[in-house]
């Protein structure tokens, strides 16, 4: 039986998953690379400073471990990941995610999904939480989100105007054991809560600042890469 043997690189490490429609770019202070003899690669690690680029999702960690035998990304230590427009973290993140697919995410703990809510300002942002979160995608693109522990929301609503501009119409708060959060066109559309229900709107400016972010919140667009070499910049 070929048994695997390892390779790890330093410094400028780099390692690139070749595909025909896209590349996953993958940098860290140091990848472990586990193989068999033929240098079929099993698993790769990389830890300190990891972080990846795809054109559909981009990610960063202090450890990730990527299994290509199932397809399975592990994040560890300070995780985040970006699909279109969603930023998501958590204690501990596991996603499938394949060559051509993103399939699905379970994130564990202290879980996160932030949106810009208001493309003219980076003040409003909708908020989902929970303790633990199973995501799932179409086409590679989030459609939904199952909460479950301690689940909360922030989700700003808007009304569409004739001149293509929209108006707040106000803010609703809402918290449950257990919550479904339907995402379309890039934008959460539709929050349900299957137990507990709590559930409030009022305008903008009668909630106070403590209420309008969830505990963790932080909006890390500074450190999400944009090109492929934007994985070498440290977070």
């Amino acid at each position: 039986k070929d048994t695997l043997s390892y390779t790890f690189i330093t410094n400028m490490a780099m390692v690139k998953q070749v595909d025909s429609k896209d590349t996953l770019y993958l940098h860290s202070d140091t990848i472990w690379l586990d193989h068999d003899k033929s240098m079929n690669i099993k698993f790769i690690k990389a830890y300190y400073h990891a972080k990846f680029f795809r054109n559909d999702i981009q990610g960063a960690a202090e450890y990730i471990k990527y299994s290509l035998e199932d397809s399975i990304l592990l994040m560890t230590n300070n995780p985040v990941f970006w699909n279109e427009q969603n930023q998501i973290t958590a204690d501990t993140m596991l996603m499938n995610i394949g060559k051509n697919n993103i399939y699905g995410f379970q994130t564990y703990y202290n879980s996160l999904v932030v949106q810009n809510s208001d493309t003219l300002t980076e003040y409003r942002f909708n908020q989902i939480g929970g303790k633990r979160m199973v995501g799932y995608f179409e086409n590679n693109k989030l459609y939904l989100v199952n909460v479950f522990g301690n689940a909360q929301s922030i989700y700003y609503i808007w009304e569409e105007n004739k001149d293509t501009t929209s108006s707040l119409m106000g803010v609703n708060i809402g918290s449950g054991s257990e919550m479904k959060v339907y995402i379309d066109e890039k934008k959460i559309k539709k929050i349900t809560t299957i137990t507990s229900p709590g559930f409030y709107t009022d305008d903008e400016e009668k909630i106070v600042a403590e209420e309008k972010t969830l505990k963790g919140f932080m909006w890390m667009k500074k450190d999400r890469p944009k090109k492929p070499l934007d994985i070498f910049v440290e977070r």
